[in-house]
């Protein structure tokens, strides 16, 4: 989740200043980390180590769907899912 501080004043002139946290409907401020044009509708799914992912941010354009619901960036070879035991 994201936080913004911001700076406003009320009707009346009153100065106000506070956090607004949560998921922004206007999309993301991001652009697409490979194309450098689109928006960022995603991020890399990609295991880089130590619990961590790539975390790139991608258009629908440029990521690589593996599976139902992974995204790898085109740097990332897909690899297949492991199929539970």
């Amino acid at each position: 989740m994201n936080c913004e501080f911001i700076k406003t004043r009320t009707p009346d002139g009153e100065r106000v200043t506070g956090f607004i946290c949560g998921r922004r409907s206007s999309g993301s401020k991001f652009n697409c980390q490979t194309c450098l044009k689109r928006r960022s509708e995603r991020r890399c799914d990609y295991p880089v180590g130590n619990e961590k992912l790539c975390d790139k941010h991608l258009c629908a354009g440029c990521a690589v769907r593996v599976g139902t619901y992974l995204d790898y960036c085109p740097d990332h070879p897909p690899v297949k899912e492991i199929p539970a035991r």
